[in-house]
């Protein structure tokens, strides 16, 4: 490695001596250092300068000859930075703080721009973060192009497989045509990923992260922001600002024309502890916009609740789906909405999940939660609805949305809400085989007659009446009380069954679900058109009665059988025989039936 710089500035003669050595000898072939010594933009090295030219007449090498030299040498050359004291830009108003002048810079071949080289030079005299900055616009498109150990720098990269790292304050990193490239490891105010492919976007604390497209004809692809490792969360606190009247206004994470990306496992919204709100002007979590297709968002915790500048005010949602081009395979499972990193309902702002579609474009195979252990959301603590389609007036049902599994609780209205073409917020009622216009078809919901709890298994009665000859699948859920509706909502999933509806629209349905409830509880319901995955608004709750928890064959008699049923649900660890409820087969289990065999049944 051959480095290049100016070797006469007193006290710093020795180590850039050093520097100059150690390059030498441990160089490979084609790989050189070019080291910046001044923070002026002067250029007076040719345009076809290479190494041997530096430095020019005036024996300093600047950060833009340093790119000019850099795109003209073969192979990918490293800039580095020994910048004294005495050469900083304004320090007395900028103190500790090395600034590089200039507008726009621009590179077209790969390089390696390395910031802590300037820190190992002149120490740690910045202690908000790294002490070099970029000039305000740098663009690097040659790909495998790295970037580390600046501060408070926007960066623009683009090309294959480059590489943004270790930065710190409030970066701007922008990947634009861009693929393979690797965010990680940075302090920002924004990350862009635009028309790029396939890149990462992991551990980093932003304000924000935007994904666009080129429209529906060249969306983003196969970029991933977060990903299946915990370790790999990004903490995404929230850009926002106040406008006219103190009404906020911005998002965490924006999307727009995208196609096979996946978020997954970050904290969006909140603190980096995940325990309190980070910006107050930020009203949306995940904002997906126009054109998104096999989008997977999985196990973040998202929170936003933003207020006015001057107090008060209702915002914040925590995911927005406006699908005005279209939505296909949009999955949202496993994550948590309103809540802290305890667990604890106090985050919420004023929607959980917030639907909207247009007149012109189809939108379909949406899944909010899943059946599956896991795959449910948990949608608590807002101050309006937990789930809220809502579609302009006479839209037909062009979005097709799948509420399942989730647990949705603690809201201010009720946890679904479909609303009609007349915009009226709350319940819908049924209507006649199912033939009115509004969000998700406005499916009619079932209506419930009784709910019977004995030992670990629910009994629940109740009738669908939908459009005809259609199948059906029901959903039922507990909470501690219903709604102050009436309607909802569902705090604990207890499982499913299916139904086909006659020439009438009409189903009945008797099913015995393995889940435990309690006397005093309340279930409820929704039903899922099959054919078009249209999930209606919770039913009316029905208060849980007591059965006899021990007579576990339902015969109405406690014997030999009953015990025999629970010995075998034990041993084979059935949740029948988890009759405390708390997922653990034990003593306090066998104790349970045991008391509740001695005491007997009404």
């Amino acid at each position: 490695m051959i480095c290049a710089g100016h070797l006469g500035y007193g006290t710093h003669t020795m180590r850039t001596l050093h520097t100059l050595l150690l390059c030498t000898i441990t160089s490979p072939a084609m790989a050189q250092t070019i080291l910046v010594t001044t923070t002026a933009n002067d250029v007076d090295v040719p345009i076809g300068a290479t190494i041997a030219d530096l430095p020019g007449p005036d024996g300093v090498v600047s950060f833009r000859e340093a790119l000019r030299v850099s795109d003209n040498e073969p192979g990918r050359q490293t800039i580095g930075f020994e910048i004294p004291e005495e050469r900083w830009y304004l320090p007395d108003i900028f103190p500790g703080l090395v600034i590089l002048q200039g507008a726009t810079l621009s590179a077209s071949q790969p390089v390696i721009i390395d910031g802590t080289t300037q820190t190992a030079f002149t120490g740690d005299t910045n202690a908000e973060g790294h002490e070099l900055l970029l000039p305000l616009q740098t663009y690097l498109n040659g790909g495998d192009t790295v970037v580390t150990g600046v501060h408070a720098s926007r960066v623009e990269l683009g090309g294959d497989g480059s590489e943004v790292y270790g930065n710190t304050g409030g970066m701007d990193i922008r990947f634009v045509n861009a693929t393979n490239g690797y965010v990680h490891d940075n302090e920002a105010d924004n990350i862009n990923i635009t028309y790029s492919n396939n890149c990462t976007v992991v551990r980093n604390v932003t304000e924000r992260v935007r994904m666009t497209g080129l429209g529906t004809i060249s969306p983003a692809t196969g970029n991933v922001i977060g990903g299946p490792d915990p370790a790999d969360r990004n903490y995404i606190t929230g850009f926002g600002n106040y406008g006219e009247h103190g009404v906020p206004a911005g998002d965490c994470i924006e999307l727009y024309y995208t196609d096979g990306n996946l978020v997954q496992n970050n904290y969006i919204g909140t603190t980096p502890d995940g325990m309190d709100i980070s910006n107050r002007a930020c009203t949306t979590g995940i904002a997906i916009h126009n054109y998104n297709h096999n989008l997977q968002i999985l196990d973040n915790l998202i929170a936003v609740d933003a207020t006015n500048a001057f107090g008060g005010g209702d915002y914040g949602v925590d995911i927005y789906m406006g699908l005005y081009e279209g939505g296909e395979n949009i999955v949202i499972k496993g994550n948590t909405m309103g809540l802290n990193a305890l667990g604890e309902p106090v985050l919420g702002g004023e929607y959980g999940v917030w639907v909207s579609a247009d007149a012109f474009e189809e939108a379909g195979d949406i899944v909010i939660g899943g059946q599956n252990p896991g795959e449910g959301n948990v949608i608590a603590g807002h101050d309006s609805t937990g789930v809220l389609m809502m579609y302009p007036p006479g839209v037909p049902s062009n979005a097709h949305v799948r509420v399942s599994g989730n647990s949705i609780s603690g809201n201010g209205d009720i946890g679904i809400d479909l609303m009609p073409n007349t915009w009226d917020f709350g319940s819908t009622p049924n209507d006649l085989m199912d033939a009115d216009m509004g969000a998700n078809g406005l499916q009619n919901f079932p209506e419930l007659a009784s709910a019977t709890s004995s030992g670990s298994v629910t009994s629940v009665e109740g009738t669908l009446q939908s459009a005809p000859n259609q199948g059906y699948f029901v959903e039922f859920f507990a909470s501690p009380a219903c709604d102050a509706s009436g309607f909802g909502q569902g705090e604990r999933y207890l499982g499913s069954t299916s139904v086909t509806t006659d020439a009438g629209g009409n189903a009945g349905f008797a099913v015995s679900l393995v889940a435990s409830t309690h006397a005093g509880e309340v279930v409820t319901a929704t039903a899922t058109r099959a054919s078009t995955g249209e999930t209606s608004e919770f039913s009316a709750c029905v208060a849980v009665a007591g059965g006899c928890i021990p007579d576990l064959t339902v015969d109405g008699v406690l014997d030999y059988f009953d015990v025999s049923m629970f010995l075998n649900a034990y041993n084979a660890m059935d949740p029948l025989a988890d009759l405390t409820g708390d997922g653990v087969f034990d003593f306090f289990d066998v104790s349970a039936f045991l008391n509740a065999f001695n005491v007997g049944c009404p």
